[in-house]
């Protein structure tokens, strides 16, 4: 994707016609370079094809890196739902000799949710930070709203202490948390300090 976004938008007849920078994530690296690209044309990015298996890990890493790091506006998994055909799938049916048998969610769901459910449209990715190598974060505002998604990519529990900009001060703040056993799972309301 790197080479040929680098020819069609050094054209600027060609350029024109692209409204989004868009790649599949198969053979890593040059995301950097796809985001530079991007940023010097104002163009949005888009990483439009990737499945992890039954990794649900591995896709909240990479999820994390494509906002956070690599500036995608718009993350697709591939394996949305293909019916009972394989079990990497975000929504998979069941189907017993035939017969509908129900439907899971599975934890690629629920990574996806973290982001999906809370950024809506229309939010804007705002800058972020964390002293902790293995926590990382992305964060969005919408209107008033601030929207904080936390990944912890290490193998131990991290407390996380949050400083927030300037702006209106809220009182409390809503927390939920994927895992390895909870999906989207609500957690007790946090009372901030002033």
């Amino acid at each position: 994707a790197l080479g040929r976004l680098q020819v069609i938008l050094a054209d600027p007849a060609a350029r024109q016609y692209v409204g989004a920078v868009a790649y599949h994530l198969y053979d890593r690296g040059g995301e950097a370079q796809v985001k530079q690209l991007a940023e010097q044309y104002n163009i949005p990015i888009w990483m439009t094809e990737f499945s992890t298996g039954n990794d649900w890990f591995q896709w909240a890493t990479i999820m994390q890196q494509e906002i956070a790091d690599y500036g995608a506006s718009a993350v697709d998994y591939m394996w949305g739902y293909f019916g009972d055909w394989d079990k990497s799938q975000l929504i998979r049916i069941r189907v017993n000799n035939g017969v509908y048998a129900g439907f899971d969610f599975n934890r690629q769901y629920y990574v996806m949710g973290q982001y999906s459910k809370f950024v809506r449209p229309g939010a804007i990715r705002v800058g972020a930070s964390s002293g902790e190598s293995d926590v990382k974060v992305a964060a969005f505002l919408a209107g008033v709203q601030e929207i904080v998604v936390v990944t912890n990519t290490g193998t131990s529990s991290h407390t996380v202490q949050f400083e927030l900009g300037n702006g209106p001060c809220a009182s409390h703040v809503d927390a939920v948390r994927t895992s390895g056993t909870e999906g989207l799972q609500a957690l007790p309301s946090i009372t901030l300090d002033r």
